[in-house]
């Protein structure tokens, strides 16, 4: 099941820390965040967040990326999810008029993860912004 309509907190070990924190903040309210809910456990298996800046010119954000990361075939399941959950966000940009592209800040082994399992490339970095020590990726 896909949804934005839960009311769950990401935890560690079973999420990385930083991950399940940018999604915890994310605007429910707004349905910025997306789950993947495996339902015969009922359990997440990977969420993502996402940010609808206010130009229109810009891309729609995705801020976190979370697969479950307890066990290897979780994991594997997670990304999984996030492939769609992250489709489900392409379609969410065309619905509110943006880009079908969509923008990624990652620093570290995560601009690699972002690359090869979730098909980012580099983009340009948009101007005016300062993330230090962050490429900006893009996927379209």
């Amino acid at each position: 099941m896909l949804t934005s309509k839960l009311n769950i907190h990401l935890q560690h070990p079973r999420f990385d820390a930083y991950m399940a924190r940018v999604i915890n903040e994310a605007d429910h309210g707004k349905g910025r965040a997306i789950f993947a809910v495996e339902m015969v456990r009922y359990e997440v298996i990977a969420a993502v967040s996402y940010h609808i800046p206010q130009k229109a010119a810009e891309f729609v954000l995705i801020t976190g990326l979370a697969p479950r990361i307890d066990s290897l075939q979780l994991q594997e399941e997670g990304k999984a999810c996030v492939l769609l959950l992250k489709a489900c966000v392409h379609e969410i940009a065309a619905q509110v008029g943006r880009s079908p592209k969509l923008g990624l800040w990652a620093s570290g082994p995560s601009v690699g993860e972002a690359k090869q399992v979730y098909g980012f490339r580099l983009g340009r970095r948009p101007s005016g912004a300062r993330v230090g020590g962050r490429d900006f990726l893009i996927q379209e």
